[in-house]
């Protein structure tokens, strides 16, 4: 994956060839497997093409797995390659896998690939003591070649129309995001580790990653540079991006405070991508996180923004209250459900005299006493339910009789 936000700028296609160039993978396709060499790391366990299991000196396809480290950042590349062709195009429609054990902590996977279907999991046994497996499934995906992009500060930009040929890949890599640049202490605490899980798969040659983590009027926000040709290299075909990325619940919690994510709606986050054409869906996968998915996007240069959107409770309902004295009233209420952050608390907005008064509820649940009434005077009344984002929606009107 290309990376951007003054860290590495890096291609997979090219990794692809230096890998080939250095390791002679394709004389020595056994090189990158833990059979062959136990105690190399990373090293391959496994690979499938439609569920039928390549060997580690197959006559059709190199499989490797190499390690690329940039300072505090650790990454493995991956890549499944044919012996005979230059790509995988004579494979489009067929599904691959590839199982890497490694000690690089997987906190984010991003790779070329369709469909992508993954897991992660940490082992402990054996020889080689403990260390991380991953599984990366899906099928390839024609991605543009990267010459003619650049890399300015505002983020990576292509020429309409590529230079080259295509190429269909099924490749990729697993970081563990040790970046200085988190080191910031204006950032949360624990928000490297709370990026396990991210996964991202594409056909776009120019991805901006990590996520540029910002302030935007007040709000945190996470911003990702896309881009890409506009054109292939006939110059008459258009290039539809396809973009899939899922934000784990331990960074929604870390970053924005959705400490109830499995009560998060899709309207939870906000996420745009800049005018024209592409079709882009949020949609919340529960015991997951938010996926993010763009389909037919085109290009040269976009932007992807993510910030926080409603999250505030639901309206509590059936309200009903009665006087228990002259200043407090008992009030009885189904619970306001909370849209990914914690109903703390309540509050009712009543008016009275021709004022309204904001009156202290206290009790976090049902039923709860409203405080600071004015003896010998009615009200009538919303509930609200609160979160740490604020207060939700208000509940039909009831009334607190004199």
């Amino acid at each position: 994956m290309a990376r951007r936000s003054g860290l590495i700028v890096l291609s997979v296609l090219a990794v692809c060839v230096l890998a080939l160039s250095a390791g002679s993978a394709r004389a020595l396709n056994s090189t990158y497997w833990c059979s062959a060499h136990p105690a190399l790391d990373p090293c391959v366990l496994s690979a499938t093409i439609n569920s039928a299991p390549l060997a580690a000196g197959d006559a059709n396809y190199d499989v490797w797995a190499i390690p690329s480290n940039n300072g505090s950042d650790h990454t493995v590349q991956w890549s499944i390659q044919p012996e005979t062709a230059s790509d995988l195009s004579a494979a489009a429609g067929d599904t691959f896998s590839i199982t890497i054990k490694t000690s690089v902590v997987p906190r984010v996977i991003d790779s070329f690939a369709g469909s992508l279907d993954y897991s992660r999991a940490y082992v402990c046994g054996g020889p080689s003591g403990c260390h991380y497996e991953v599984t990366v499934t899906g099928t390839p995906v024609s991605v543009t070649d990267q010459l003619g992009c650049s890399y300015p500060p505002g983020g990576p930009t292509c020429s309409p129309v590529a230079s080259a040929p295509s190429s269909v890949l099924f490749s990729g890599e697993i970081n563990d995001y040790n970046y200085n640049n988190y080191s910031d202490p204006s950032y949360p605490a624990g928000l490297v580790d709370s990026f396990y899980g991210m996964t991202m798969a594409t056909n776009i040659t120019e991805t901006g990653l990590p996520p540029n983590i910002i302030q935007s009027n007040g709000q945190n926000e996470l911003q990702i540079d896309l881009a890409d040709h506009h054109f292939l290299q006939n110059g008459t075909t258009v290039v539809h991006g396809n973009f899939y990325l899922v934000i784990p619940d331990t960074f929604l919690s870390t970053y924005w405070g959705i400490n109830d994510p499995s009560t998060l709606a899709t309207d939870g986050l906000n996420a745009t991508v800049g005018a024209g054409a592409g079709t882009l869906n949020v949609t919340v996968v529960p015991g997951t996180g938010v996926q993010v998915a763009i389909t037919g996007l085109t290009f040269s240069r976009r932007k992807l923004k993510i910030k926080l959107g409603l999250v505030t409770p639901r309206a509590p309902t059936h309200v009903k209250a009665r006087r228990t004295s002259g200043t407090t009233a008992r009030v009885t209420f189904r619970a306001a459900r909370p849209r990914g952050q914690k109903v703390k608390g309540y509050s009712a907005n009543c008016r009275a005299l021709n004022k309204l008064h904001r009156l202290r509820v206290t009790g976090k649940h049902s039923p709860a006493t409203i405080k600071g009434l004015t003896p010998g005077v009615a009200y009538r009344c919303t509930l609200e339910g609160r979160s740490r984002a604020g207060y939700g929606h208000a509940s039909k009107r009831f009334s607190i009789p004199a």
